[in-house]
């Protein structure tokens, strides 16, 4: 058995309420990207070594604290840390000598395609699904969820709410079936020969 990761992507049903509340969870999500990535490029222009997942954790941590950023505060605490996660992961990126076509993180704009990660402390039943901060949040159940939930993500496209629900599943990946190998030989003549004769 192996264990793959498998999205179910459902719409989401919303009032005012809810929509103000996901719309201020994605706002604080996105101030700290922005911040965070401007300090980043602050430093790297700076020539000085960029801040990574733990001192960001602890500046997040000082600005809660404060009286200019405690709106922070209102927003489920793991949803900004999988939002620094996710920034700490586009500078590794950018910087992976393996993948050079990646670049440097960008800024987030507001409406253009908000996204938040909660890891935990959601719950399921039936067709709603509980958020931390935010409540009890129906949706369209278009199919059953299977597999081990791992997280959701709730974003926003052309004025709509949707949920991606991320699940580990179990899969018998069965072997090839023929026993023996073919080898295939490029030539001059002929393009190619396989070893079974054809």
């Amino acid at each position: 058995m192996t264990k793959i990761r498998k999205a179910y992507r459902f719409q989401i049903k919303t009032n005012q309420e809810i929509e103000s509340r996901l719309s201020g969870i994605c706002g604080c999500a996105r101030f700290l990207w922005n911040k965070c990535l401007a300090m980043n490029l602050t430093r790297l222009e700076c020539g000085q070594r960029i801040l990574w997942y733990n001192e960001q954790a602890f500046w997040l941590t000082l600005w809660k604290r404060s009286l200019e950023y405690g709106f922070l505060k209102q927003c489920p605490s793991q949803v900004l840390q999988q939002k620094l996660m996710d920034l700490d992961r586009a500078f590794r990126d950018a910087f992976d000598r393996g993948q050079p076509l990646k670049r440097l993180p960008v800024f987030k704009k507001k409406d253009s395609g908000d996204s938040i990660r909660f890891p935990q402390g959601f719950l399921f039943e039936n067709r709603r699904v509980f958020l931390p901060r935010v409540g009890w949040v129906g949706f369209f159940k278009s199919r059953d969820i299977v597999g081990k939930i791992k997280n959701i993500t709730i974003s926003s496209r052309a004025a709509r709410w949707y949920m991606s629900v991320q699940v580990e599943q179990e899969v018998r990946i069965s072997p090839h079936p023929s026993s023996s190998e073919i080898g295939i030989d490029a030539g001059i003549m002929c393009f190619a020969a396989f070893s079974d004769g054809t």
